[in-house]
């Protein structure tokens, strides 16, 4: 069932943008199903405060900094739900699937989320869940299903109001399986084995559920040392939310940590930084949240010097 504050969101404020930025029409469609699905299904939950917080802590690196100013979970709701989608191909060598001539800037992306803030800032979505029926797809009811440990470490993060702290892992699995994921071609060509830090050419595609040749190395490294996997923020590592729980879920399940600026997740332990950082834009900005220390515990803080260590 639709409902007319989503329908009006996506019809009135998302589509005129969109058409704006002169793309195909292919490309609205994409969009706009994308983050039709998306939204609909993080409204249903919503009511779960344990669920919700989990999803919403994906975008808290971002979001916690998006402007205007509006309640945390609003801000991290337009991330989760509308920023990570095909926007991403705006700001990348994708932009040839949106139809354009030429990548896009920030400034046209940050119009959308802004938009979306504006629009979703004083809507009730308590009582907006209430009046929802289950969506044909719930994609991320399906996503905690797939990948329970993964959104077992979010849902503790978002949830649990202490800087370090044990939780209740989830029962064993098998580790799940990276080859589902393709290798990105276009990528692989651009870079060195082994580091996604000489990028000299190639946007990598964000929100893609693919996997350049460097990031599969690492992470297998990683598991073969016993050594952390470390990125700086969840979207360092994907949009696109079935990638990021995948690699989170092969990571923790092979019991290593999963590491970004912010937060430091084992399958049964978790720091955080006492303030979130900014995830960053570039190496320089990655380099600059692993150097800064503050705020950190001291697993987090070892392995972030390690990691910064490592690139010079």
């Amino acid at each position: 069932m639709k409902h007319k504050i989503i329908e009006r969101y996506l019809n009135d404020v998302l589509m005129p943008q969109l058409v704006a930025l002169d793309v195909s029409s292919k490309f609205i469609k994409t969009v706009a199903n994308t983050i039709s699905t998306q939204i609909y299904s993080c409204v249903y939950c919503w009511i779960d405060e344990q669920f919700r917080k989990g999803l919403l802590t994906i975008g808290a690196e971002e979001g916690l900094f998006y402007e205007p100013h509006a309640d945390n979970d609003i801000r991290n709701f337009v991330v989760v739900t509308i920023r990570n989608s095909e926007i991403e191909w705006l700001q990348t060598d994708n932009y040839v699937l949106t139809g354009i001539k030429s990548r896009y800037d920030d400034t046209y992306v940050k119009q959308i989320t802004s938009e979306a803030i504006n629009y979703f800032k004083n809507v009730d979505f308590s009582a907006l869940s209430d009046e929802l029926e289950e969506p044909a797809v719930n994609v991320y009811g399906i996503l905690a299903e797939q990948y329970p440990a993964a959104f077992l470490a979010l849902m503790a993060i978002g949830t649990v109001d202490k800087q370090f702290f044990g939780y209740q892992k989830a029962k064993q699995a098998e580790i799940p399986d990276l080859s589902i994921l393709p290798l990105e071609r276009n990528v692989i060509s651009q870079q060195e084995k082994g580091t996604r830090s000489n990028y000299t050419h190639a946007m990598a595609d964000g929100i893609a559920f693919s996997i350049d040749q460097p990031l599969l190395d690492i992470l297998k490294q990683s598991v073969d040392d016993k050594a952390p996997f470390i990125s700086d923020s969840f979207k360092s590592v994907s949009r696109n939310m079935k990638k990021l729980l995948l690699i989170m879920e092969y990571v923790l399940r092979s019991n290593i940590p999963f590491v970004t600026s912010n937060y430091f997740i084992t399958d049964h332990y978790i720091e955080r930084r006492k303030k979130i950082v900014r995830a960053g834009h570039d190496q320089d900005e990655m380099l600059r949240n692993w150097r800064n220390s503050e705020g950190l515990c001291k697993n987090h803080e070892y392995a972030l010097k390690m990691a910064s260590d490592g690139l010079g």
